[in-house]
């Protein structure tokens, strides 16, 4: 009878239970033996917690990519605007390092030059102690005509062969820097090696061949002078610009925009004078440049 009882209590107890499965949630303490903490749920507040879970999860995240810098890190989060700044400063940034290491090897260069550690470039200099050096036997002096050649030579690659030869019509040919009609008193033979261009309104002023820019000077009164250094020697000089767009140091090629002139009120005003010099020999520039 009592074993009735029990199995009838049973089933009424299982009856009564909810349909829902319990969850529980319990910390005990081994040592012990005993039940610290004991949490039931049913599996819709288990659901229900583990959403606001992941929702604070998501909001925690949100907040530490919005109030830290780790967004920018991220790609594709920022605007175009503020993409374009990091750009700008990422590239400054690495002109300057560039610069940094141009000026520190131009200053240990100075140095070595004014403590005088250079090591010598000369091959010649250092040759084998085992070698017996003789010396002319027959006593040939240099006649005059080998003299004369040796001398010549020397000049040639010195100065360069036009330059020492004196040939008008030179086998080089560079682009005109820019549009202009040349000034009649420029042209005339007691006026100089200056070629003065006369503009009608504001023109670029392009690089007549690719070099190194070597000077960007601004005279008072006379506008802005740059200079422009070719890899043969050349140099030429453009001057009363009233706007330029290179600095010292920049590699240029052939055609490309140096600076603008020719913007000045006053028409009798436009205009820019070309010089052109080859290893400290002036040249005519019209004789090179097709104006």
């Amino acid at each position: 009878m009592a074993e009735n009882n029990n199995l009838r209590d049973n089933r009424e107890r299982q009856q009564e239970m909810p349909k829902t499965r319990p969850y529980r949630l319990t910390m005990k303490d081994e040592r012990k033996d005993k039940t610290v903490f004991s949490f039931r749920m049913s599996i819709w507040m288990v659901a229900l917690l583990s959403v606001v879970l992941a929702m604070l999860t998501a909001l925690l995240a949100i907040l530490i990519v919005v109030r830290t810098p780790l967004s920018q890190y991220l790609p594709g989060y920022l605007d175009v605007t503020q993409r374009g700044e990091v750009v700008d400063l990422a590239m400054r940034l690495d002109q300057l390092e560039k610069e940094n290491q141009l000026r520190a090897s131009y200053l240990s260069n100075m140095t070595a030059i004014l403590q005088d550690t250079r090591m010598s470039a000369d091959s010649i200099v250092e040759y084998d102690s085992t070698v017996v050096r003789f010396g002319d036997s027959l006593l040939m002096e240099a006649s005059a005509r080998e003299k004369a050649f040796r001398e010549e030579y020397e000049q040639r690659e010195r100065f360069g062969i036009n330059a020492a030869l004196g040939v008008e019509n030179p086998t080089v040919a560079f682009m005109a820097p820019a549009a202009g009609t040349p000034a009649a008193d420029s042209l005339r033979a007691d006026s100089g090696r200056k070629v003065r261009l006369l503009l009608k309104g504001e023109i670029a002023v392009m690089a007549p061949f690719a070099g190194l820019v070597t000077t960007v000077d601004l005279t008072v009164g006379e506008g802005y002078k740059i200079c422009v250094l070719h890899n043969d020697g050349y140099l030429v000089a453009l001057s009363h610009l009233t706007k330029p767009l290179c600095r010292p140091g920049d590699t240029v090629k052939a055609g490309q925009v140096l600076g603008h002139a020719g913007g000045q009120s006053d028409p009798a005003e436009r205009w820019t004078d070309i010089s052109l010099w080859h290893k400290g020999v002036e040249l005519n520039p019209g004789d090179y440049m097709r104006f």
